[in-house]
């Protein structure tokens, strides 16, 4: 039985075993009410941190933080990644540490696999071995409108081809593309949790390791960065668009994953198309989401083929090495003030034996939404619940969860559990500086007068209610909205749509 008091996000992590997302994480270091209950929950542990590659510069001054505090704590903290670079590597063993240097030795190495660790005091490196397969992939590019014809070209002759974008709206606009020539599966962040894990199921059924030549035939998967880590799939070839190397690499990783007995003619060997025409335009979403100068290293070093896993070191590190001219010297600066920003909301290092100041006096965040967004560089995104609001004035789940079942006024605790499910993160076209405040008073204007049974849930207790009606369509701030399981949220401008 699990005591209400420990169900809300505060006191959550006291539980014995915990599976969080990094922000709840970097939250360690956040200036904010009780923050001292996740370093009583986290500082008796052994703190499991996947994927630190992909964390930038802003939310890397909070992990640095969070793993000072940890070391202090001698609290045991295991980092993973396949492609970090050697500079940040070693960046986080001297944070956990508490020292300003390391011998340089340790970022010149560019063994692969390589373990690098502490006892506390002393920092050792050691090459493992590798014995699984060496794969080479040939490396080509191609532009946008290439896309249809090079995936026809395979799902004509019986493969499977992954296309990974960097934006959901360009996801979205490739899968409607594709769909008159392939089945596709359409995979991003935007989709309500139940969804999510039905089609992530999908994923691993149709394209994972024990997948069949029967289902992966003339399968198209289009998705955005969460098919680049963390999913055991397996591509016959990858169409990507430019992104970092290290992130390059990781989509990469997806292809040809396992050994198969027979793949089609046409892939009977590793291809990875890069779409070359979105990151040369200067106004592309690439270009806001990703640093020029990585972007623009990354596409100087691509090799016309890489050997995985033999190349994954020394291609990351010749693309984050340091350069002479005045791209770098922009991203560094750019590195510098989102450092800076983080310190507004950043604790303090530890300081001798006794923390209790540093932790009595948190700067207070207005609430759960803000104070995630503040370990992340700017606001970038906030969650809602996506429910159905019926022309009757009454509220359902959405017709694939739980059959569209009515919600009672005031749930018991496991429809409330339920209902909490059914979160989804907004774009990013919602969450700017600009026009955040705005939607988010919109959302509670519109939700509260509907929901105010919910709020002695813990579940359920602030949340934010995104309504649809009975066609799933609904409006904000001037955009209207349509979901739907085959493609997640998509939104239009009305002038648009006009």
């Amino acid at each position: 039985i699990i005591h209400n008091w420990f169900c809300d996000s505060k006191k959550a992590c006291l539980a014995d075993f915990v599976t969080t997302t990094v922000d709840q994480m970097l939250m360690l270091a956040l200036k904010r009410k009780h923050v001292m209950l996740l370093h009583l929950g986290l500082s008796e542990k052994v703190v499991v941190i996947d994927e630190v590659h992909a964390y930038d510069a802003y939310m890397s001054e909070y992990l640095e933080m969070a793993l000072q505090w940890l070391g202090s704590y001698n609290t045991p903290v295991i980092l993973l990644s396949a492609t970090l670079p050697s500079a940040r590597r070693m960046s986080l063993i001297r944070a956990y540490l508490g020292i300003k240097k390391s011998d340089d030795k340790f970022e010149k190495e560019q063994g692969y696999p390589l373990l690098t660790w502490t006892d506390g005091k002393d920092i050792c490196q050691q090459r493992l071995s590798y014995d699984g397969v060496h794969k080479t992939v040939s490396v080509k590019t191609c532009v946008s409108d290439d896309v249809v014809q090079l995936v026809k070209n395979v799902t004509e002759n019986g493969g499977c081809v992954g296309v990974i974008v960097n934006t959901v709206r360009r996801a979205q606009m490739f899968a409607e593309l594709l769909q008159d020539n392939a089945k596709v599966l359409l995979y991003h962040a935007q989709f309500v949790l139940p969804d999510r894990a039905k089609k992530e199921k999908q994923l691993v059924d149709l394209v994972g390791k024990n997948s069949t030549p029967e289902s992966r035939s003339g399968l198209v998967v289009v998705g955005t960065q969460v098919l680049e880590q963390s999913l055991d799939i397996d591509f016959d070839m990858l169409i990507t668009d430019m992104c970092p190397m290290d992130l390059l690499l990781q989509r990469m990783g997806r292809l040809q994953r396992h050994e198969r007995g027979v793949r089609p003619d046409t892939v009977k060997t590793p291809v990875c198309y890069v779409i070359t025409d979105e990151y040369t335009n200067m106004e592309s979403a690439s270009r806001k989401i990703y640093s020029h100068w990585l972007i623009n290293k990354t596409a100087d070093t691509l090799p016309d083929s890489i050997t995985l896993p033999d190349d994954i070191s020394p291609l990351v590190q010749e693309v984050y090495s340091a350069t002479s001219d005045e791209c770098y010297d922009k991203y560094i600066n750019e590195q510098k003030k989102s450092k800076s920003r983080a310190d507004c909301f950043r604790i303090s290092k530890p300081k001798g034996k006794s923390i209790h100041g540093l932790l009595s006096k948190p700067v207070e965040t207005a609430d759960e939404q803000l104070a995630q967004a503040a370990v992340r560089d700017g606001i970038s995104s906030f969650d809602v619940l996506l429910m159905q609001l019926r022309s009757d004035g009454s509220i359902h789940f959405l017709p694939d969860q739980y059959g569209g079942a009515e919600v009672s006024e005031c749930p018991d605790d496991e429809e409330c559990r339920r209902i909490a499910e059914q979160k989804l993160r907004l774009p990013t076209m919602f969450c700017q500086s600009w026009n955040i405040d705005k939607n988010i008073r919109e959302l509670k204007n519109n939700c509260m007068k509907y929901i105010a049974g919910w709020q002695n849930s813990p579940w359920l207790k602030n949340q934010l209610v995104l309504f649809l009606d009975e066609d799933l369509k609904g409006e904000l701030n001037g955009y209207d909205l349509h979901y739907s399981f085959e493609k997640g949220l998509e939104f239009t401008k009305k002038e648009e749509c006009e």
